[in-house]
């Protein structure tokens, strides 16, 4: 059955190629049938017909579907799109200014989170040998921002914001 509707979603895509709607169908069918390469291909391209509303959803789909990709683990791809995201999110809701549209905290939370984890990487870990250590400073900045609202991921953020404390005073007495 998923097929029938992967190539209905193709005609129609080809009827409609800016039509975002029909390309988030398509990469929603890729993901039911785990083909994550495609659903991320499908999401990409829907992002070029998405407007303001639609696109934060798209932009943190796709960081999912990197970091599913990768296994689990916050990947360079995934940090990027939920860097867009946040860009977004800061333009539109005016942050610092108290002006504009209330973006949804809980996924800029997410995003947050996701990059301060990706940030709290050590020496070695992760991608190559070559991998350099993290930005810890941008980490604790984005992990004190979420620890200050009320979001569901509050308690994870204040628990690394520990973590990447003790990162800290180890690096410091070992120098």
């Amino acid at each position: 059955m998923p097929m029938y509707a992967i190539e209905y979603y193709n005609q129609a895509t080809s009827l409609r190629p800016y039509d975002c709607r029909m390309w988030t169908a398509l990469a929603t069918v890729y993901e039911g049938l785990q083909r994550i390469p495609n659903a991320i291909q499908a999401h990409t391209r829907a992002l070029l017909g998405a407007d303001r509303i639609q696109t934060p959803t798209i932009l943190s789909k796709l960081a999912a579907l990197h970091t599913t990709l990768s296994g689990g683990s916050t990947s360079k791809e995934a940090v990027a799109y939920h860097k867009r995201l946040l860009a977004l999110g800061e333009r539109v809701t005016g942050l610092g200014t108290g002006t504009g549209v209330q973006m949804e905290t809980v996924e800029l939370a997410a995003s947050y989170l996701a990059i301060a984890e990706y940030e709290m990487r050590d020496v070695g870990e992760g991608e190559g040998e070559g991998r350099e250590r993290g930005d810890w400073a941008l980490a604790a900045q984005y992990l004190e921002k979420v620890a200050s609202t009320h979001a569901p991921q509050r308690d994870k953020a204040e628990d690394l914001l520990r973590e990447l404390r003790l990162k800290e005073a180890r690096l410091a007495a070992n120098i």
